[in-house]
């Protein structure tokens, strides 16, 4: 939930730094380490979560 509210966090911020290359620079960044943040949750914790979504 907490990768997922920051997802969205640095979307909305993104919306309104897009006119600085500098502020697009960061943005990718922040969403690359955001996904792979996500990634490297669902690769450690998978079999947790499919045991808990699929009881």
């Amino acid at each position: 939930m907490q990768i997922l509210l920051a997802l969205i966090g640095v979307f909305l911020l993104g919306r309104f730094q897009l006119g600085d290359r500098y502020d697009a620079y960061i943005l990718f960044t922040l969403w690359g380490i955001s996904i792979l943040l996500f990634v490297l949750h669902v690769i450690v914790n998978g079999k947790s979560i499919l045991k808990t979504l699929f009881k």
